[in-house]
């Protein structure tokens, strides 16, 4: 707030100058119209806007933390819950589809590998949730799992780590990869070229 009430109309302007014109800008057409009935009519409404300053990306690198912080919160709830939370690059990054792809190994299937282990083989949790929330330039790669009542959370604190610090050694199977992109591409109905490119990635070459 210190900054809007700071800034000045002139601020105000150059900001709307710089960030509002036709080559920073999407436009949506639906309905029944199809590209050759929609062009004369976007050039005739829109063509004589003159293009604005070219925009500049956005530089925000993943800031590393020079040590684990863990914080404590107690309320009355049913389960104790763990969870992680990792700052990790955002939707501009190569690695983003890769860190996606790890949610669901991870914790996003019936299958993936942390519900099989502390879920239904060592009973230690009632249920385990992993994602990737990626923003443009950032995002926050989270685990949560829910302790199984009489079971000690520090044994599963335990237990999660020796998973994940086997997961990061070794990285997931072909099989587990290839779960996570189908359910992936099915789940939220990505476009074709995503879609395609996860294909990609999955094959042998």
């Amino acid at each position: 707030m210190k900054d809007l009430d700071g800034a000045s109309l002139a601020d105000v302007k150059a900001w709307f100058h710089d960030h509002y014109g036709p080559n920073n800008a999407v436009l949506v057409l639906s309905g029944d119209i199809d590209a050759a009935a929609a062009r004369p009519l976007v050039d005739k409404y829109f063509g004589a806007i003159a293009r604005g300053p070219q925009a500049k990306a956005t530089i925000a690198p993943v800031t590393p933390l020079a040590k684990a912080v863990t914080e404590t919160m107690t309320d009355r709830v049913a389960t104790v819950m763990i969870d992680r939370s990792w700052p990790v690059p955002g939707m501009d990054n190569p690695d983003s589809s890769a860190l996606d792809i790890a949610a669901g190994v991870l914790g996003n299937l019936a299958s993936s590998r942390l519900a099989e282990a502390l879920v239904r083989q060592e009973k230690l949790a009632v249920s385990v949730t992993a994602g990737n929330a990626s923003n443009a330039h950032a995002g926050m790669f989270d685990i949560r799992v829910m302790v199984r009542p009489g079971v000690n959370p520090a044994a599963v604190t335990a237990r999660l780590d020796a998973i994940m610090a086997e997961f990061l050694a070794h990285g997931p199977r072909p099989d587990e990869v290839r779960r996570a992109a189908t359910d992936l591409i099915v789940s939220i109905r990505l476009p074709r070229a995503w879609s395609s490119r996860y294909q990609r990635r999955l094959r042998p070459d």
